[in-house]
């Protein structure tokens, strides 16, 4: 929905995707085919997600539920 709702990215968006990212999610089969046409049609559309794709690309996908995890623990 360009130029209807905005991309929120935390400041920390490169450290907590480095270190929460999980290599081998994209190991399989389906997955690597899923992200390979997601960023061909997804490319260009918001220098945000342009952001996203290219961390996801070098890092991995992060494991969001270690995020939370972490939110939660550190906000008791």
């Amino acid at each position: 929905m360009p130029g209807r709702v905005t991309l929120f990215l935390p400041v920390e968006i490169e450290a907590l995707v480095r270190d929460y990212s999980n290599r081998g999610l994209l190991d399989a089969d389906r997955s690597s085919s899923l992200f390979a046409e997601l960023k061909t049609r997804a490319r260009g559309l918001d220098p945000a997600l342009d952001r996203v794709l290219d961390l996801i690309n070098a890092h991995g996908p992060p494991e969001q539920e270690a995020m939370l995890i972490r939110k939660l623990n550190t906000d008791i």
